[in-house]
């Protein structure tokens, strides 16, 4: 018998809602949400998401191609994490769930597991990747160097390499949406 068998978790639906309500305001127009990857709309939701992580004191890490991952620590360093999550941007006048729900769904458990004060073995992280929707430019580059969809979380899989990606976009810079988040 686990030690998990007598234990209840219970996702707070209210506290996910109002989450989700608030993340679909940041980029609301009248026809819906454009939030395309790397545009100031997606820079305001990468800053509200990070601003939640550090409330429930997660390590945020930022790699390379500006994919977000808020990182609740194990008990088991030598064990590899639990990932949970999708992406913030959107396609144009996407509905507010568009990638959200992943991401904010991944956040709740964490809230969950931090209000329950419950430790897991391996870590767990949320991850917001940048650019999932492949929607426009900058970063559309890469649609036409690498094969499939969902280029940003193949490079987190390992499946395509950034070294790649980067040579199909001199001119990309992330820099500008990893820097400290505004008004926080």
């Amino acid at each position: 018998m686990s030690k998990w068998s007598n234990m209840q978790f219970q996702i707070d639906g209210d506290r996910l809602w109002n989450t989700l309500t608030e993340m679909g305001q940041v980029g609301r127009e009248q026809r819906g949400v454009n939030r395309l990857a790397l545009n100031d709309a997606d820079k305001d939701a990468r800053d509200l998401f990070t601003g939640w992580l550090r409330e429930e004191g997660l390590e945020v890490k930022v790699d390379r191609i500006g994919n977000i991952f808020g990182i609740r620590k194990g008990t088991d360093p030598s064990l590899l994490p639990v990932v949970v999550g999708s992406h913030l941007d959107t396609v144009r006048e996407a509905g507010v769930f568009d990638g959200a729900l992943g991401v904010l769904s991944g956040l709740e458990i964490i809230r969950v597991l931090n209000q329950g004060d419950i430790d897991t073995e391996r870590a767990l992280a949320v991850a917001a990747f940048t650019n999932a929707a492949m929607d426009h430019a900058p970063v559309a580059f890469v649609e036409q160097a690498l094969p499939g969809p969902y280029v940003m979380s193949n490079l987190f899989a390992g499946t395509y390499y950034v070294s790649a990606v980067m040579l199909q976009a001199p001119r990309f810079s992330p820099s500008r949406f990893l820097g400290p988040p505004k008004n926080r």
